[in-house]
């Protein structure tokens, strides 16, 4: 089993830098719902510690409800992802994946 993870922002230094920016001047049309999860509402480069144990429970099998399955957990950027993923009905919604 597998979650993705994909951020409305790209994983380079000026993408950073870019997602700064608008996450300052309160773009609505850049925010990225998988940055606040991982990372919070503030513009921390580090995992927050309730992501990272989640995480780590997923992957290992240990959370409650899913006691055994184990669940590899995948966090991309905009650039990371394959067509065959932005072609997919599942992504199909996102404005920036299509």
């Amino acid at each position: 089993m597998s979650l993705l993870i994909v951020y409305n922002a790209s994983g380079t230094l000026l993408g950073h830098l870019a997602y700064g920016y608008h996450h300052i001047r309160s773009t609505p049309d850049k925010e990225c719902s998988a940055c606040a999860l991982t990372h919070g509402p503030s513009l921390s480069l580090s995992e927050r510690e309730e992501w990272a144990s989640l995480k780590e429970r997923l992957e290992r099998g240990c959370l409650k409800g899913l006691e055994g399955k184990k669940v590899l957990v995948k966090q991309l950027h905009t650039e990371d992802i394959s067509q065959e993923v932005r072609s997919s009905s599942f992504v199909s919604w996102y404005p920036s994946m299509g």
